[in-house]
């Protein structure tokens, strides 16, 4: 007997998965630099009515465009201080990329779009991204929404205003998200392999196109406009500061990114069968959906190969066409398996990957396991976990005999649901340092309302312990004596006492009440970033009576 739902159903169920792996347990793991500077923007911006040119600790913050941030300070308006609210609002963004994400599979490239989709929501770097309160899902969600609609406008006949004018709309917002990123990493390469694929006719449709440019920098530019008019000298420093990290910061060489199979996580070694798949199967007898998905997929990956500065985050939108092109080997070869005419390579890739699949299943059980019997772990979460891995294991080998690509894409998507669900709780316990003494703690002590906070001018404060104290942290010249008096009465943040940082001639005219040492350091210690930069003793310092 075979069990079967409704696509209504499977619609209902991927929604349900959908959510559960963007919002589940999103506030469990401490907000690393990334999400700390997007969140004390967007503090500033709710309590200091920063909208528009923004600030970061006081301090002009013009960086990235403000849209992500709008959207973070939405979420404090909200529910102030909620992690969980400035995630989800992340994740809601991760929500758009998936939904046009979903249409593209479904009107563009006519692969199963539900199984495009599980694929796509159990990589791990999108999986990362939509959890966490940062700018790149923004910018990528937005314009996978451009390409949709533009994809849409040249299949058809005529004009197409609409979807020309949504898609002009949509680069334009991904524009306000984090710049050109997106456009040059995700739009280019897919505007160069669906030319090159599909060829689309462009009789009467240059007008809108046009439409659509204009559109896009309207409303992409309008707040670099802005900013040049208002404050020209901040935006020309930061203009040469970003453009120079791009060619001076976290340079690495062209193939460092040989290894981006990696960002997929779980289906690493499916990508590498993907690409292995398209060469033996031939170029010109590849469908055309997996050939324009594999050409962009290169495209995008040789685009961010020329850039001299390379971080693994940077591959985000790599996993987009990745994901279409995982999805279109599975079903290619589910298909060749229905139709009789499956090959030996194909059937040996499809066995290959279900089985290590499963075998991957059968480690996160046994991790469960161990993590309990060493106390990480709950009793109940780590068996529901194992449960829920065994029945992934389970569905899998099921897959691997019937040659089912669903089947394969549901058993990773009830694994991954089931550790957001059971097992982030327990990985925040591994990874996020229990003997933090955050400086959060200040926020509630009476002691220190109303007291300014400042640290030592000669050393840089990390953006964290702002989020963190949940307050401007400014620096102060501790060796300057007037300066500390006007400044009084304050708390001052050192990495030694105070007494040893400020001068005699200082210390003999104030007050000091030692507050206490506070370690923000997220990773536990023994761990390579255990820091001291980010241990402090706090003082307050008052006018000797």
């Amino acid at each position: 007997m075979t069990f079967q739902i409704s696509h209504r159903q499977t619609i209902w169920l991927l929604a349900i998965f959908v959510a559960v792996t963007f919002f589940a347990n999103n506030h469990v793991l401490v907000p690393d630099i990334m999400e700390s500077r997007n969140i004390v923007t967007a503090r500033e911006m709710v309590y200091d009515g920063n909208w528009v040119v923004t600030t970061m600790n006081g301090d002009l913050r013009l960086e990235k465009p403000p849209l992500p941030t709008w959207a973070t300070a939405i979420a404090e308006i909200i529910s102030p201080d909620s992690l969980a609210w400035q995630r989800g609002m992340a994740g809601c963004a991760a929500l758009l990329l998936v939904y046009f994400f979903y249409r593209f599979s479904k009107n563009i490239l006519n692969i199963n779009p539900v199984l495009a989709t599980l694929v796509l929501c159990t990589c791990y770097n999108v999986v990362l991204m939509g959890r966490t309160a940062s700018w790149d899902i923004y910018c990528h969600a937005f314009m996978m929404g451009a390409i949709c609609f533009l994809a849409e406008a040249l299949q058809k006949p005529g004009k197409q205003w609409a979807e020309l004018t949504i898609a002009g709309i949509m680069t334009g917002l991904s524009i306000m998200s984090k710049g050109p990123v997106s456009l040059y990493g995700l739009f280019f390469s897919f505007i160069i392999a669906y030319t090159a694929v599909f060829r689309p006719k462009m009789k009467g449709k240059w007008l809108p196109v046009a439409t659509m440019i204009l559109i896009a920098l309207a409303i992409g530019a309008w707040w670099f406009v802005y900013i040049h008019l208002t404050c020209p000298e901040a935006l020309a420093n930061v203009a040469g500061k970003e453009s120079g990290a791009w060619f001076n910061r976290n340079v690495r060489p062209w193939y460092y990114y040989w290894t981006f199979f990696l960002e997929t996580g779980i289906w690493s070694v499916a990508m590498i069968t993907t690409l292995v798949y398209a060469a033996v199967k031939g170029w010109k007898q590849l469908d055309p959906s997996f050939r324009m998905s594999i050409m962009w997929l290169l495209v995008a990956l040789l685009l961010l190969s020329l850039l001299p500065e390379k971080k693994n985050r940077y591959l985000l939108p790599i996993l987009i066409p990745a994901s279409f092109a995982i999805a279109g080997m599975l079903a290619d070869i589910t298909n060749a398996n229905y139709k009789g005419c499956m090959s030996r390579f194909n059937r040996i890739a499809f066995m290959a990957n279900g089985w290590i699949l499963a075998a991957a299943c059968i480690i996160v059980a046994a991790t469960a396991i161990y993590l309990y019997f060493t106390g990480i772990m709950p009793v109940l979460p780590a068996a529901a976990l194992v449960c829920a891995s065994i029945i992934s294991a389970i569905i899998i080998c099921s897959a691997v005999k019937k040659r089912s690509a669903m089947r394969i894409a549901t058993g990773v998507a009830v694994l991954f649901a089931s550790a957001e669900c059971f097992a982030m709780p327990s990985i925040g316990r591994i990874f996020n340092n229990p003997e933090m003494r955050s400086i959060a703690l200040t926020r509630d002590m009476r002691q220190l309302d109303n007291i300014s906070f400042y640290h030592n001018a000669d050393e840089p404060l990390r953006i964290e312990l702002v989020y963190a104290a949940n307050r401007k942290i400014k620096p102060l010249d501790l060796d300057c004596q007037e300066k500390v008096m006007a400044a009084l009465p304050c708390a001052i943040m050192t990495h030694k006492y105070a007494t040893q940082e400020l001068s005699p001639a200082i210390t003999e005219k104030i007050d000091t009440v030692y507050v206490g040492q506070f370690d923000d350091n997220p990773r536990p210690r023994g761990n390579r970033r255990y820091k001291s930069d980010v241990i402090y003793h706090l003082t307050i310092l008052k006018e000797k009576k």
